[in-house]
């Protein structure tokens, strides 16, 4: 089965409703003081395109990282899948995103201030390679930072970019996009992980710290048919404090 691509945010837009809907805890303002992490309910939803964590409610964000080993190619090329670090509002062409490939090599790191772009790093990492990746939203500058390094081999790279005063990022985002050169994702077999994406961080605009499964509501999206993509926090999990993964 094949499937067509499109946006991975195309129902970021009302995840709020959908989240207070289900029955989910109400999300702190962004104004609200800093709390320790907790675990919150995640709503699992089916998508065409993509499978990680959404944060969603009301929460406002400005910083998304994570730690991504560079994925070896699948030999059907229609079966391979892009790992997202992104930050994203509620209008669906403001979507601060880096992008990783398979493979690794040049151009296999890109990034953009808005949906469609897809610029490119320096970096020419290999399969395997460790990278640090994170977003960055500067509100006082108007500025969004992307950042990347090799931390196996110590080459980084910043880039920023200027975007409107007026963007508010509502939702980070972790996970895989579905796509290859012709626009087209063949999912492989259930359960078969695509990406490792570990040490996630995701901060607020008032400096609550967490990951995108909490303290704000979340919704983990399930690929059809489900593919997995795994998930390590270095602070809490999904389910538990005392569990180290966010596993679907």
């Amino acid at each position: 089965m094949q499937l067509r691509i499109t946006s991975a945010f195309s129902a970021i837009a009302g995840a709020a409703a959908i989240l207070v809907s289900a029955g989910l805890a109400t999300a702190v303002p962004a104004s609200a003081s800093s709390a320790a992490p907790r675990p919150t309910a995640i709503k699992s939803v089916i998508d065409t395109d993509f499978a990680g964590y959404v944060t969603a409610g009301h929460w406002r964000f400005r910083f998304v990282a994570a730690t991504v080993p560079v994925a070896k190619c699948r030999s059907q090329s229609s079966q391979n899948a892009a790992a997202r670090v992104a930050l994203a509002s509620d209008k669906l062409t403001e979507v601060a995103h880096i992008d990783l490939l398979c493979g690794g090599g040049s151009g296999s790191v890109r990034f953009g201030p808005v949906l469609d772009a897809h610029r490119s790093f320096r970096l020419s990492p290999h399969v395997g390679n460790m990278l640090r990746v994170s977003v960055f939203r500067d509100r006082a500058a108007c500025l969004d930072k992307f950042v990347a390094t090799n931390t196996s081999t110590g080459n980084s790279e910043t880039i920023t970019e200027h975007t409107p005063c007026t963007v508010v990022y509502r939702h980070a985002q972790l996970g895989a996009m579905f796509v290859n050169s012709h626009g087209m994702f063949t999912p492989p077999a259930k359960n078969t992980r695509l990406w490792a994406i570990r040490d996630l961080a995701v901060t607020s605009y008032d400096g609550t710290h967490g990951t995108p499964c909490g303290p704000w509501p979340a919704e983990k999206h399930l690929a059809a048919p489900v593919v997995a993509v795994r998930m390590i926090s270095s602070s809490f999990s999904c389910r538990a404090r005392a569990s180290r993964f966010c596993v679907f």
